[in-house]
């Protein structure tokens, strides 16, 4: 029997899901969808923020040498707990992945992805401002974060943890998204009222 275009995308993305929920919980005992009442939902953000690790492609020049680590930053209050623990010293795309907790504002454009706080809501646009031109992944759970000129905003559905991604914003961070994330997020680009500030 051969498989007609439709049917192999539809495979396509089934196996791309399956893999992605896979990924999500590396790591991790269960081998449970990926739910919030499941697990602690700090535990799946910070497999989220693994996998966005393995994902994403950063230019060259964004690291210093060839074997520098991929850094992890937390700017605003540490919502992770143990939970980025997991994840540091893993290796993504050949690189250790650093975590460092509460950065400062003017630290963190050395960072490679930089989790955003909710406690950070009152300054998100000072903070996205500091890490303009820069290549860095911005990812955040503040409410409409993608459409506020974040990269990737994480959010939950009927406590399903998904994700929103900003191409626009990418691409100024001269970053690559692997195609396969891109089709299981909700793409997003940046909410009028935010250009005119």
């Amino acid at each position: 029997m051969v498989a007609t275009p439709a049917f192999a995308l539809a495979r396509r993305r089934r196996m791309a899901a399956l893999l992605a929920a896979l990924c999500a919980v590396l790591s991790m005992s269960s081998g449970q969808p990926v739910r919030a009442r499941s697990l602690a939902e700090y535990e799946i953000k910070a497999a989220f923020m693994y996998n966005f690790a393995k994902f994403v492609q950063w230019p060259a020049e964004a690291f210093g040498q060839a074997q520098s680590p991929l850094i992890l930053c937390v700017i605003g209050d540490d919502v992770f707990g143990p939970a980025l623990d997991t994840i540091e010293h893993k290796l993504a795309q050949g690189r250790e992945l650093k975590v460092r907790r509460q950065v400062r504002l003017e630290s963190a454009r050395s960072c490679h992805i930089l989790f955003i706080a909710e406690s950070e809501h009152a300054r998100l646009g000072s903070v996205l401002r500091a890490v303009s031109g820069a290549s860095v992944l911005t990812v955040s759970d503040v409410d409409r974060f993608a459409e506020a000129g974040g990269v990737i905003g994480l959010y939950n559905i009927d406590n399903n943890v998904q994700f929103s991604i900003n191409l626009e914003q990418a691409r100024s961070a001269s970053l690559q998204i692997n195609s396969q994330l891109l089709k299981l997020a909700k793409i997003v680009r940046r909410d009028a009222r935010e250009d005119g500030q």
